[in-house]
């Protein structure tokens, strides 16, 4: 009898943490966590601690192995009303020269800040290969495409993005660094360590609703001075912009 209670007062104080760890599902086949909001530029988010991130199984939409590691996992979720397709939305995505217009809350600087002061599509891995602009035909499913930013606090960063899905109602489209990231002067990420997942999905007649799922694997050097509400705030800004809304006309998640 002692034993039996034992084992339920572990099984009580366990389980939220369990169920913590199931907070953030996107939209792959089960009802997304957290939930899509009514149109508009607001977003609803969670963030898992560091505890709940390792418990966190990757979905098998996204690609990443199940057996993986988080540090970090959070998910945004935002709604908007749009008259076009998917295949219109992944236009924006592809636009990368547009990056530098998009603005987010910075707290630190208690200001709007470009997420970027440039950057540009790539040919191929090399950070000096530049290019337009991808087309919406070079966006295919299984398709792999890079491209070069210059972040406004983490420096020059290649990233590499994956088109894991394409129909005119949704779109899942993949991004991880291929080269390391840093906030001077320590290196934060190792290449491949931050990683995320854009899902574009109709939820309605002219209703359209983006998830980004964001995470950062276990690598020996990774989220080291990086707030995550500054990831969740620049999210909130990414949404805004696919959604075709000023990115800094309303109130970021993290003010």
């Amino acid at each position: 009898m002692i034993l039996l209670r034992a084992f339920l007062a572990m099984a009580i104080v366990a389980s939220p943490v369990c169920a913590r760890a199931n907070a953030v599902v996107p939209p792959c086949g089960a009802a997304e966590k957290p939930a899509f909001p009514e149109p508009g530029p607001m977003v609803e988010t969670t963030i898992l601690d560091a505890a709940e991130s390792s418990r966190w199984t990757p979905p098998a939409c996204t690609g990443w192995p199940p057996a993986s590691h988080s540090k970090l996992v959070l998910g945004v979720a935002g709604s908007f009303r749009f008259a076009g397709t998917s295949e219109d939305l992944l236009t924006r995505l592809g636009a990368i020269s547009q990056l530098p217009k998009i603005r987010y809350w910075s707290k630190s600087a208690g200001s709007w800040r470009a997420v970027a002061t440039a950057a540009s599509a790539l040919s191929n891995p090399s950070p000096s290969s530049h290019r337009a602009d991808f087309a919406q035909a070079e966006l295919q499913p299984r398709s792999e495409h890079y491209f070069w930013e210059n972040d406004s606090r983490a420096g020059e960063i290649v990233y590499k993005i994956a088109v894991r899905e394409r129909a005119a109602d949704r779109a899942v489209v993949t991004r991880e660094n291929v080269t390391p990231m840093g906030q001077f002067p320590i290196l934060t990420f190792d290449p491949g360590s931050s990683q995320a997942a854009i899902f574009l999905v109709r939820r309605g007649p002219d209703l359209w609703g983006v998830y980004i799922l964001e995470r950062v694997t276990d690598g020996e050097r990774s989220l080291i001075g990086i707030p995550s509400e500054s990831i969740v705030n620049r999210d909130a800004a990414l949404f805004r912009y696919i959604a075709g809304m000023p990115t800094d006309k309303a109130p970021a998640p993290f003010h």
